[in-house]
């Protein structure tokens, strides 16, 4: 009898799942994929701790686990049964000092050289990697919301009170001045890129920033029928003779967001921002 891929046994504070020791990485992750989304009633909402077990893991393939499984059940906790193994036996001395020396090793005096500095832990980034993509061609007015399974691309205008959601990045072609959420399920290396960017909110996986703006001064209002409208949202055009000045013209603040530190930055958008992929990360 064939032994199976991907297994599932149930623990105290979540599931446990058993991965082939021996099996190809990419039929383990199409099998458990298949898996997740047949036993759905199995993790409920998704919000319980994920262990994998039975093989060890290389950095790159715990990267593939955890991913996948963060898109199908993003409040799942992973980790990796190797890991805690290994943190246990390193954690075995401190129970052998304590024996010896009646106190707790963080109890000692250590001390540092003043050019030292603490190490930080490496961020980790889940980057949503897929050809699927939604183009919406329009103008998303308030109330609306936009969402897509993959990529979402804007030719257009999202006003304020419109939404968008995307599981991965959102490209605006026009203006944003609603609210944006790009990797909606926890991919928190995607990013938001707009011509115009004046978002009332963005987010970014579980981060989120608001913003507000000062109002541009008003002029008077034109004609009824000279008041136009363009793909790129509800603009009021002056007549063609009364042509504004080139400095009094409205600047577009084209920008992409990214999540820095756990906090959404803007950044300027050039044909660099592309063009070198460690700006996108």
């Amino acid at each position: 009898m064939q032994n199976e891929l991907v297994t599932f046994k149930g623990m105290g504070d979540g599931v446990r799942i058993n991965i082939d020791e021996h099996a190809q990485v990419y039929e383990v992750i199409a099998e458990l994929e298949k898996k997740i989304i047949a036993s759905k009633a199995f993790f409920g909402d998704g919000n319980c701790r994920i262990c994998f077990g039975r093989r060890r893991f290389t950095p790159g393939e715990k990267q593939r686990f955890e991913t996948i499984t963060k898109s199908l059940l993003p409040l799942a906790r992973v980790s990796f049964e190797s890991d805690e193994k290994s943190s246990a036996a390193s954690n075995d001395w401190i129970v052998e000092y304590k024996e010896k020396h009646g106190a707790h090793p963080a109890d000692t005096v250590i001390e540092h050289k003043p050019e030292e500095k603490p190490v930080t832990k490496e961020e980790f980034f889940s980057v949503f990697r897929s050809n699927r993509a939604r183009l919406y061609q329009g103008i998303v007015h308030e109330g609306m919301t936009i969402r897509s399974d993959g990529h979402l691309i804007l030719l257009g205008t999202a006003e304020n009170g419109a939404e968008l959601i995307a599981v991965g990045n959102i490209l605006v072609i026009g203006g944003l001045y609603g609210t944006a959420h790009a990797g909606c399920n926890g991919h928190n290396g995607s990013y938001i890129l707009a011509m115009d960017m004046k978002p009332e909110q963005l987010k970014i996986a579980s981060a989120q920033e608001k913003y507000s703006y000062e109002d541009e001064p008003v002029e008077d209002a034109p004609e009824p029928e000279q008041i136009k409208k363009s793909l790129f949202g509800k603009r009021k055009k002056k007549p063609e003779e009364e042509k504004p000045e080139p400095d009094k013209a409205p600047k577009e603040n084209s920008a992409v967001a990214l999540l820095k530190n756990n906090k959404i930055e803007l950044d300027n958008f050039t044909i660099q921002t592309f063009t070198n992929l460690k700006n996108m990360i």
